[in-house]
């Protein structure tokens, strides 16, 4: 199920919050939910279904002039 506009911005806020406490200087972050669906049929008759979700964040933190990327 895709997720409601506000539950990235709490994993967003949660993720630069904590960078920043940990002496991040600057951060970026990419929070993206992916769904797809596949369906195979054969002579007529669903052979095959797939279903898959994926929520995946990244995160890159500052610190002066260093740069980490998670």
């Amino acid at each position: 199920m895709l997720k409601e506009k506000h539950f990235f911005q709490d994993i967003s806020d949660y993720c630069l919050g904590l960078a920043k406490k940990l002496g991040a200087t600057d951060c970026e972050i990419v929070v993206s939910n992916n769904f797809s669906e596949s369906i195979t049929v054969r002579n007529n008759e669903v052979e095959q279904s797939e279903r898959s979700e994926n929520l995946s964040v990244g995160l890159t933190t500052y610190i002066n002039k260093k740069r980490s990327n998670v």
